[in-house]
């Protein structure tokens, strides 16, 4: 026999070995095996799986394993029946690896997946399993794959080629905040020219119903399986912005650890630097981020259809669901998210040239945040607002998970309150007015209402020469409060010489019997009352006198403003019994020709508060001057009120 010869009978034969064998796979009932794969994994896991449709196998020169109708059960306290459940799966194996001993699956196909990972009222996740007990209550050991033996033999290398799936769905449910967060994975193919090969990814979903996209390339599937370190350079895009990492990643399928150079750009908004995170039991992350322009809106998901309108519409706007929620309050009573400041314990750097904040413009933001165990803090803290500077520390302490105590202490140095409302587009009325506040504050509850409700400390603010626009402050506050200026129709500017707000908080009350003070060139203005933090009622009264020098005037029968109502809606009107005691000075002016306005403007003057903002910050006032005015001082005057009952007219807009 020659060789030519051998080698075709041998090729014949080869030929006829793999009919033979296909033969006989093809005869084979593979439900057959239905049963010993669901013992398999109930012994695993303690959980049902279920195989509906037919177990195949598809002969070819890749030959591939199919089923039909896979569901795996949910945990007994699962809001579902089933944990996993796929449509179809499919698993292509090329042939002549298998003659050697090794198994390449080709592509991994899988349809319709539908995954439920779900959480207990404890927070027990459904995807932990219970192996199956023996008779005698002892787990059921999995059956182990084989060890290498004496000869070499060992279990066959896995490699898999491509993995694809297509409308697949993930659902999470939080059994403890009652939130659910949902995936549909329109696609996603993982591909790699061999197990070495760094694996390309493309995936098309959508969570919550915002798309998100995300395509590049992550390290090999052996460095993967085996722990090591793997390159990762990845690109996402979600929610209108454009997110990039690129760095490394290890001990994936243990405790992965990252380590990262990220990118961010949301709109006209830009956030980068590096992240270094470890995702163990509680996730400890790194990050020393910088913006050169940010504004949160850039990342809050727009719909893309307006709300629908008009008559019979009945649905709330955003700002007055807030409010409502609220029940018209400043400070918010939701319950402050305690459990997740227990999340991660995080240490960031964080700096931004420029934060948007509605209409108010932050510049060079500057801080460090620090949370472990729940203890929040956020030191030091620096920016620059209307040309003047933010400062100070802010904590918040959660680590009892059943409180929050917060300790801050901020200050605001030479903020100029006429630069920034034009900064923000509200008016250009008021000139300088320099604003140095102080913010000292401890307090404890489970919201920002509790907080504030128990809450002891100082708020102090002082503000320097400015000057006002008269119909700025008309318009703005109404009549009843452009009453305090005898003069405001007369002239176009006052003149502020100081202002002062110092109110002492002590067991969330307010409480002063003269923290507020003005000065103007005309008017001085005292103030006290109390502020309920908890209920947020005002009671405060605002009392006006003219200053010396500018002769008999409305502003000497000028009664009191209280300020009522609440810190979310306050009612400025004029005080009941300031209104009858000027009505009392009107009769006994009629009864004596004038001449009783005159002895009480008299000792209204020499009576008065003449340094009210010292007044206010505690200070005592130097005794006033006695000094009569010259002829050549001018002399504001009031239009035309030469009788108190015209004054009086004037003082009620009639």
């Amino acid at each position: 026999m020659t060789k030519k010869t051998l080698f075709k009978a041998l090729g014949l034969l080869a030929i006829a070995l793999v009919v033979g064998v296909v033969a006989v796979l093809k005869s084979i009932d593979f439900n057959q095996y239905k049963g010993m794969i669901s013992a398999m994994v109930k012994d695993a896991t303690g959980r049902e799986l279920t195989i509906d449709g037919d177990l195949s196998l598809a002969i070819g020169f890749s030959p591939a394993v199919v089923v039909e109708g896979v569901r795996l059960s949910n945990a007994a306290w699962g809001s579902g029946p089933d944990m996993v459940s796929v449509k179809r799966f499919e698993a292509e194996v090329a042939l002549l690896p298998l003659l050697s001993g090794g198994v390449q699956v080709k592509r991994l196909f899988l349809v319709e997946p539908d995954i439920l990972l779900e959480t207990d009222k404890s927070g027990a996740g459904n995807w932990v399993f219970t192996p199956a007990k023996t008779a005698s209550g002892t787990p059921v050991e999995p059956t182990a794959p084989a060890e290498a033996s004496a000869e070499g033999t060992s279990v066959p290398a896995l490699d898999i080629s491509e993995v694809s799936i297509r409308q697949a769905k993930l659902t999470h449910k939080d059994g403890q905040t009652g939130k659910t967060t949902t995936v549909v994975v329109d696609s996603l193919t993982a591909t790699a020219d061999d197990p070495g090969s760094p694996i390309v990814l493309e995936l098309k979903a959508a969570l919550n119903d915002q798309p998100i996209e995300v395509s590049g390339t992550i390290g090999a599937l052996s460095a993967l399986l085996a722990g090591e370190t793997f390159p990762v350079d990845l690109t996402v895009t979600a929610m209108g912005m454009t997110a990039s990492a690129k760095g490394s990643m290890s001990n994936a399928l243990a405790v992965p650890e990252a380590d990262l150079t990220v990118a961010v750009k949301a709109g006209a908004s830009d956030l980068a630097g590096t992240i270094k995170a470890v995702i163990g039991e509680v996730p400890t992350i790194s990050a020393d981020l910088a913006s050169s322009h940010l504004n949160p809106a850039d990342f809050s998901p727009s719909s893309s259809e307006p709300a629908p309108a008009g008559e019979g519409s009945t649905a709330p706007t955003p700002q007055a669901s807030s409010a409502g929620a609220r029940g018209k309050k400043v400070f918010p009573a939701d319950a402050l998210p305690l459990e997740a400041l227990h999340a991660a314990n995080v240490n960031a750097k964080i700096k931004v040239a420029e934060l948007i904040s509605g209409d108010m413009t932050v510049k060079n933001l500057d801080l460090t945040l620090s949370l472990k165990g729940g203890r929040l803090m956020v030191s030091p803290l620096s920016a620059a607002l209307g040309g003047g500077t933010i400062g100070g520390t802010v904590g918040l302490d959660a680590s009892s998970k059943t409180l929050a105590n917060l300790d801050a202490d901020l200050t605001v140095s030479h903020l100029n309150v006429g630069t920034l409302l034009q900064e923000m587009n509200v008016t250009s009325d008021i000139v300088g007015a320099p604003t140095d506040v102080t913010v000292k504050l401890t307090g404890s509850g489970k919201s920002i209402a509790g907080i504030m409700a128990t809450s002891n400390g100082r708020i102090l603010s002082t503000v320097g020469e400015g000057k006002i626009n008269n119909k700025a402050i008309k318009s703005l506050t109404g009549d009843v409060l452009s009453q305090l200026n005898p003069f405001a129709d007369q002239r176009e500017f006052t003149m502020l010489q100081c202002a002062v707000v110092n109110f002492p908080v002590r067991n969330g009350l307010i409480e002063t019997e003269n923290g507020i003070g003005v000065e103007t060139d005309v008017v001085t203005i005292q103030g006290g009352g109390t502020i309920n933090l908890a209920t947020e009622a005002l009671d405060v009264h605002i009392g006006p006198q003219a200053r010396q020098g500018i002769g008999l005037s409305a502003g000497s029968l000028t009664s009191a403003v209280k300020l009522g109502g609440t810190l979310a809606e306050p009612t400025p009107t004029i005080d009941a019994m300031g209104a009858a005691k000027t009505g009392l000075k009107v009769g006994r002016a009629l009864a004596t020709g004038g001449l009783s306005l005159l002895a009480d403007a008299l000792v209204d003057k020499a009576t008065a508060d003449t340094t009210p903002c010292a007044t206010a910050l505690g200070q005592k006032a130097p005794a006033p001057a006695q000094q009569q005015p010259t002829e050549t001082q001018p002399q504001p005057q009031p239009a035309n009120n030469p009788n108190p009952v015209d004054a009086l007219k004037g003082l009620f807009g009639r």
